[in-house]
């Protein structure tokens, strides 16, 4: 007789603790090669760090990420509740449904900055009023520009969208359910940065990208958002769109000169609002306006979304993978192996009584039909005695409980670890680490 091949395990989706871990490993992983790069340029006796350079060290934090991600989630065979193409979906779009989803998605984009520009703008002045002065990549050549452009517009909506809305959100959405996970993957993106002039708008471009990539089924709609976003603001900073729009701002708020120079829209507070009432009802109304655009837009991303089967909840036995020393892989399957193509192993929260899906009767040993082992007892089963199925619910449950307080602890340490620097930044903006 032929042996069997073997078979290749099957995907299981991401978990909470999993996409925590990649998480934290990621923040850790982006705060050594930061500081590598730091202690090289004070090694060459260097006092700042050029455009170049600069943009050069985060390519590497991307590519860092993206061997993390690789590394947790394919390298473990865990696959994501909503993938860059989400195939089951595809099935029911037409390919022209399909792209005027990502033309909407492009638009979200754009309207996110115009909905969050002004509302930056004030938080902004807020932190002007503390002293901060904020720092920004000044691009100083055409290769800065192109090089600049790759990472903003191409690579890092990519890498970060697959961390935070991949695998994050996917994790977080098991335990917590959508809203709240679309929120906290936010506050993390937003800590992530560790830049306090982006704060508000990262938090709200986040939340824009979190419901997209869920109303739609599809990862490929944040990346879309992200990249949009991303080009708008660095068409305004490259281009006299953004000097129009500062003397446009400026006039109807009624800025005037400080001393030093002329104030600029995107900065400091120094200058006097001279109508304070025009630029509350110019922010209000541009966020009512756009914000009301991108509200529309993912109303109909949840109506157009064709239906699929929710994923199964954390109780199912799939997730019970390697749990515990004390529970085995699927504890219900004497064997404790589970083979793809064949019937699956009893489900314990099942009623009662309810027979195991694919049982025949116990034979002289395991077979396709019967793959349980013949004294694998069942109240369906010919003289079978057990009232409810072989499995220790409450051991189970104290292990999920154990589970997600680990998931929970790992999130917010680097949440935690995200804040430190996000005030060391906003010290080195007050000038108190010079």
């Amino acid at each position: 007789m032929a042996p069997t091949p073997p078979v290749k395990p099957q995907n299981q989706m991401i978990t909470p603790q999993e996409s925590s871990r990649l998480f934290l490993v990621a923040v850790f992983s982006n705060l050594a090669v930061s500081l590598l790069l730091a202690g090289f340029i004070v090694g060459l006796g260097e006092e700042e760090m050029s455009t170049t350079v600069a943009l050069l060290g985060t390519l590497l934090i991307q590519a860092v990420y993206v061997a993390v991600y690789g590394w947790l989630v394919p390298g473990k065979n865990r696959v994501l509740r909503w993938p860059i193409v989400n195939k089951r979906l595809e099935r029911k779009r037409s390919p022209a449904a399909f792209a005027g989803l990502m033309g909407l998605c492009a638009a979200l984009g754009a309207l996110s900055l115009g909905a969050f520009f002004l509302p930056t703008v004030w938080f902004d002045g807020l932190l002007s009023l503390t002293g901060y002065e904020g720092s920004g990549i000044e691009f100083s050549g055409t290769a800065d520009i192109i090089l600049g452009g790759v990472i903003v517009v191409l690579v890092a909506p990519v890498v970060e969208e697959f961390i935070f809305r991949g695998a994050l959100l996917s994790g977080l959405s098991r335990s917590h359910g959508v809203p709240k996970a679309v929120l906290l993957t936010s506050f993390a993106f937003m800590l992530s940065h560790m830049n306090p002039s982006q704060t508000l708008y990262q938090f709200l471009l986040a939340v824009v990208c979190g419901f997209a990539v869920v109303y739609t089924g599809t990862l490929l709609a944040g990346v879309v958002i992200h990249a949009a976003s991303n080009l708008c603001a660095l068409l305004l900073e490259l281009t006299p769109l953004g000097l129009i729009l500062d003397e446009l701002l400026a006039a109807l708020f009624g800025i005037t000169e400080a001393e030093g120079g002329a104030a600029e829209i995107g900065g400091s507070f120094a200058a006097e609002i001279g109508n304070p009432f025009m630029a509350a009802g110019v922010t209000a109304g541009a966020l009512a306006l756009f914000g009301g655009l991108i509200l529309l837009i993912l109303f109909y991303f949840k109506k157009a979304k064709p239906k699929e089967e929710e994923p199964p909840p954390l109780k199912e036995i799939f997730y019970r993978v390697s749990l515990s020393p004390l529970i085995p892989p699927y504890p219900l399957y004497p064997g404790n192996a589970f083979h793809p193509g064949l019937p699956p192993p009893p489900d314990p929260f099942a009623p009662p009584g309810s027979p195991p899906q694919g049982y025949s009767p116990p034979d002289s040993a395991p077979s396709a039909q019967n793959p349980y082992p013949p004294f694998f007892d069942h109240p369906a089963a010919p003289g079978g005695s057990m009232a409810e199925p072989p499995i220790d619910i409450a051991l189970t449950e104290a292990v999920h409980a154990a589970k997600k307080t680990s998931a929970r602890v790992l999130f917010w340490t680097a949440c935690v670890v995200c804040a430190a620097f996000w005030g060391l930044g906003f010290l080195a903006g007050l000038g108190l680490l010079a």
